[in-house]
């Protein structure tokens, strides 16, 4: 796993992808008998993710950005259903109940409150969407999800949302 200058914070890729640190990783991985695999890939523009390949990079770790992505789809339906607004709160305050969100804030957002955070709904909706796959299992959430009856499949517009960004 090497990092190649990217930077995930929330939904955005705050970094930037340093072609020539990848290729020098991905050569020192090689002449040890190893692949590199970049850290931080989320986001990424579609031409730098194009020379990967030609820079030796044989994986990428972009997991947060599928997590964000299932989030987002799941919150955004919710709005459709009678108990959307008890799962997007319950989801938010599982959120909100532990210092995990903090990691994903951009540098000029470190330093903000939760209760600050929690008056811009646009600013506490992204950061419910950053790290809400983490709580997605939890039962009070899980069995609040597993209740609405979405008027559309949520695995279907998840996979193809990750279908649609990764040009699959």
């Amino acid at each position: 796993m090497g990092q190649t200058g990217a930077l995930v914070k929330m939904d955005n890729n705050y970094g930037f992808f340093n072609p020539d640190v990848a290729g020098q990783l991905a050569a020192i991985a090689r002449e040890n008998g190893f692949f590199l695999k970049e850290h931080n890939a989320d986001y990424l523009d579609e031409e730098s993710l194009k020379i990967h390949p030609v820079l030796g990079i044989s994986s990428l770790n972009a997991a947060p950005e599928f997590g964000v992505t299932e989030t987002k789809v799941l919150m955004r339906l919710s709005y459709l259903v009678p108990s959307g607004e008890l799962f997007r709160r319950t989801l938010s305050e599982k959120v909100f109940s532990d210092n995990r969100w903090q990691k994903w804030l951009p540098a000029d957002l470190k330093d903000i409150k939760p209760v600050e955070l929690w008056k811009d709904p646009a600013l506490a909706y992204k950061a419910t969407a950053s790290c809400g796959h983490y709580y997605l299992d939890q039962p009070d959430v899980a069995i609040l999800n597993q209740k609405a009856s979405y008027p559309e499949n949520p695995d279907k517009i998840y996979i193809s949302a990750c279908f649609l960004r990764w040009n699959w």
